[in-house]
């Protein structure tokens, strides 16, 4: 997520806590007013974590499209008879492989899509 994406996403998730919070006013409900209030102060880890769970789902996503293309290429492989083009496929499937241990790194490492501020 690019960080102007993630500034937007905030705001937005800001705006609707706002629009919920003007609600517990109008119907003079304090206990859900005080724990909008609460989680809005805390806002910054709720988006967070909520843009982490996005990001994951994200990499997660990305490990089952190289996993089919992958097939795809095994399969190829061995309907082929062409060397030359064997060989083609073969560098194919090898990137697939890098970018999938990559991709499990991203996953296993913890990291979250969130660009340092």
């Amino acid at each position: 997520m690019s960080l102007t994406a993630r500034k937007d996403w905030e705001q937005a998730w800001v705006d609707d806590y706002l629009d919920l919070l003007n609600m517990a006013k109008r119907l003079q409900d304090t206990q859900w007013e005080q724990e909008l209030l609460q989680t809005l102060q805390e806002y910054k880890r709720h988006t967070a974590a909520e843009i982490h769970y996005r990001f994951t789902q994200e990499l997660w996503r990305r490990f089952d499209e190289i996993n089919r293309r992958m097939l795809e290429l095994y399969e190829k492989l061995k309907a082929n008879r062409d060397q030359q083009e064997n060989r083609l496929l073969q560098e194919q499937v090898w990137d697939l492989k890098l970018e999938r241990i990559e991709v499990m790194r991203r996953i296993h490492s913890g990291e979250n899509g969130i660009p340092a501020q």
